[in-house]
């Protein structure tokens, strides 16, 4: 069967990526695209988490931003433990050539706790907002080479 976007402990709701309380460990929503001819890249979003991290809770959930230049071979790029930063831009890595499947993964490393106690009162999430890929791409000049010649008057 599909999987509903909008049901389940990983959703997107208005727009947002949610992962939330209960995700089955390693769970991660991938987005491949074509970089084939990119000289960089550069990916930035929005990240926030509820309860993630709390003081004395234990927590050891973490949401880790991956990229794979192959769309299969994925390295982690950051890592969110709480009291996330909010706006975030990442630089994809050259040290491979893009492909026509790049992909980036959000991945939770372990499962979000549901409110427990009083160190954890509310249910663990993490959120994922305004995901944007800027890549820069060379165009050939076409034809290879113009000659422009141009003639001006000063005060004519």
């Amino acid at each position: 069967g599909v999987a509903s976007p909008n049901a389940g402990s990983v959703q997107i709701t208005a727009g947002t990526l949610r992962f939330s309380q209960g995700n089955a460990a390693d769970a991660a929503v991938t987005r491949a695209f074509n970089l084939q001819g990119a000289s960089s890249a550069i990916v930035t979003f929005s990240v926030a988490d509820t309860g993630v991290g709390g003081f004395l809770s234990g927590d050891n959930e973490q949401l880790l931003f991956e990229f794979a230049a192959d769309g299969v071979n994925f390295v982690s790029l950051r890592t969110f433990d709480g009291d996330n930063p909010g706006n975030v831009s990442v630089t994809l890595p050259t040290n491979v050539p893009f492909g026509t499947d790049a992909a980036i993964r959000f991945r939770v490393n372990n499962t979000l706790d549901p409110p427990g106690n009083i160190f954890n009162p509310t249910a663990e999430t993490f959120s994922i907002d305004n995901v944007t890929i800027n890549a820069v791409f060379q165009q050939p000049a076409d034809p290879p080479s113009i000659d422009i010649e141009t003639s001006y008057t000063e005060d004519g």
